[in-house]
């Protein structure tokens, strides 16, 4: 986590619900910006927190919710697809914000350039993602969906291109799913840690 803290990165997005990341960036003297919430009590498409340091900031986006709101955890298929809904309004313009503002689709979006995040769905379709120290399970059902309908939004001619790379690091990874991450442009970077020493492979 220290490490993880120290990198030149502006944006994490986790699906623990721990705030053991939140607590390295405060051991680095971190100020987290309490005006930054969530009016959400179950789902957590804006779930944030963020950190600032002069003119750094961090933004800690969480998932599949956090400890300190129970209800807010992902468990179970009844949470996992209403979220997907929610996914899926999101990405077709029908979402609308705490304000009652109503965001554009993602493809209108990406059309016309309009990068500003509102939610970590967002850096999957804005910013380079590089996703590691997670398995990617099939049961992340939202995480495969999100891969799936950036590709399809490609394959249905809706776009001519992202303006972004997602990267998948992993020491061993069994073919079937090496192919899926490729059907979905996911690259896939083969990392071999030894016995857990992730600092030799800075």
């Amino acid at each position: 986590y220290r490490l993880l803290a120290g990198l030149k990165v502006t944006n994490f997005i986790t699906t623990n619900y721990d705030a053991t990341l939140d607590e390295e960036f405060i051991t680095l003297n971190y100020i987290r910006e309490n005006s930054v919430n969530t009016s959400e009590q179950v789902y957590s498409l804006r779930r944030l927190h963020r950190f600032i340091k002069g003119k750094v900031e961090k933004n800690v986006w969480y998932a599949h919710g956090e400890e300190k709101y129970p209800k807010s955890i992902m468990l179970g298929y009844d949470q996992y697809c209403g979220t997907i809904g929610l996914l899926n309004d999101y990405l077709k313009g029908n979402y609308k914000l705490p304000n009652k503002r109503r965001l554009d689709s993602m493809v209108k979006r990406i059309n016309g350039r309009n990068t500003q995040i509102h939610s970590w769905i967002d850096l999957f379709f804005f910013t380079d993602v590089h996703i590691f120290a997670f398995g990617l399970d099939y049961s992340e059902m939202d995480i495969w969906w999100i891969l799936n309908r950036r590709k399809r939004m490609l394959v249905e001619n809706k776009l001519n291109s992202l303006p972004n790379k997602i990267y998948f690091y992993m020491n061993d990874l069994d073919s079937e799913k090496a192919k899926l991450l490729k059907d979905f442009d996911v690259i896939v970077v083969r990392v071999n840690v030894s016995r857990n020493n992730y600092r030799s492979e800075e």
